[in-house]
């Protein structure tokens, strides 16, 4: 969610970095209980009696940066196009959730001459464990195999994605954490440094209305954590953390304008958000696309007029096409946060985070993938 505003809220939702470790050796699978509906509407997932292959994870440990490269290294007896690896958090059930990320095994050139390969994922911090399951069969049919490789993430609290509004009484802001206490301390100027503790919101499965963000496509990414600081004539420094939980880096909010001043707006509608590492998500159509890849020469270009110096950033609607995966919103948040964390970044509702059956939308149909748009109570 992004900060609270003096404006009607609107629903968005977190996802976050990890550090992780592989598991060795390779888990035999047994065994399986019968399959379920596969996750991210792939078709039914099936599980081979016998491995067929394998799967580990590099390196052995990330700092829990959002950003941070974890690479796949795989062995198939006999390789296919149809060949794919999945992301999950470590607990959670790949016959129920939908995978975090996935990408195709051919992708590595060598993969099906030589049956091995290595591919790379740029992950946030889930706030949990990861690991990684290999399938055959395409997304239609997909079979699993190979056991699975675990990830250990060292720091599941440290605060990430941070975003800054427009508030009544100062500048809002949010970011993303785990469950324990967060502070937020800033500085106006070069004086002394004021320490304020957050206020800390979560919201679950039950908040939501409908499919996918309800089933498949939910999953708990951490705790969002909230201050404010008091609107200032000089540049205002923060930074939100705690001790335990480790700080963010620094940074800096421009003063807010007077009636007198000259205010520069960047304005924009439908940004939504992709990875550098190609992977592919989930959506509720049942694709699994790459992402919206001209998001990221916006949210670049959108840097290079921090240089400018703007006051605010109005982003109208359609904002992460995450249609009901909540771990997109996490994507989301680490891909603006450069801005972000520095200029407001104020929000308007669009289709896709609002429209639902029966929600009183205009429209009437399932563009926001069962969010809706409405905030719990405890998510302000």
């Amino acid at each position: 969610q992004f900060p609270s505003t003096d404006t009607a809220p609107c629903c968005l939702f977190v996802a976050l970095p990890m550090r992780l470790t592989s598991v060795f050796p390779l888990l035999a699978l047994g065994d399986q209980p019968e399959p379920l509906p596969a996750p991210g509407r792939t078709g039914t997932i099936r599980h081979a009696s016998r491995a067929g292959g394998g799967v580990a994870l590099h390196p052995a440990a990330l700092e829990g940066r959002d950003g941070e490269g974890l690479e796949i290294r795989y062995w198939v007896d006999h390789p296919s196009k149809e060949d794919w690896v999945g992301l999950w958090k470590a607990d959670e059930d790949i016959n129920k959730v939908s995978p975090y990320k996935l990408q195709m095994l051919e992708k590595d050139p060598a993969y099906l001459v030589h049956g091995t390969g290595r591919l790379n994922f740029t992950v946030v911090n889930l706030r949990a464990d990861l690991k990684a399951c290999l399938f055959r069969g395409g997304l239609e049919q997909p079979e699993h195999f190979g056991g699975a490789a675990e990830a250990r993430v060292e720091n599941k609290q440290l605060p990430t994605q941070r975003r800054v509004a427009l508030g009544k009484e100062g500048w809002s802001v949010a970011w993303s954490g785990g469950s324990h206490p967060q502070h937020l301390q800033y500085r106006v100027g070069n004086g002394e440094w004021k320490t304020t503790p957050a206020a800390r919101h979560t919201y679950s499965a039950a908040d939501m209305c409908g499919a996918p963000a309800t089933e498949e496509g939910w999953r708990w990414t951490g705790d969002i954590h909230e201050g404010v600081i008091p609107y200032e004539s000089a540049p205002v420094t923060y930074k939100v953390g705690s001790d335990r939980t480790g700080w963010t880096e620094e940074a800096t909010i421009h003063p807010r304008p007077t009636p007198e001043s000259t205010v520069s707006i960047l304005a924009f509608g439908d940004l939504g958000q992709a990875d550098d590492d190609d992977s592919m998500e989930s959506t509720f159509d049942g694709s699994f696309p790459s992402g919206e890849l001209p998001s990221v020469n916006t949210t670049n270009g959108l840097r290079k007029e921090l240089l400018d110096g703007p006051q605010v950033v109005i982003h109208n609607g359609d904002l992460a096409y995450a249609l009901g995966y909540a771990s997109i919103w996490d994507q989301f948040f680490a891909q603006i946060e450069p801005v972000a964390s520095r200029v407001p970044w104020m929000v308007t509702v669009g289709n896709h985070e609002r429209d639902w059956e029966g929600s009183g939308s205009s429209v009437g149909t399932k563009d926001s993938g069962g969010v809706r748009g409405a905030v719990p109570d405890e998510v302000p």
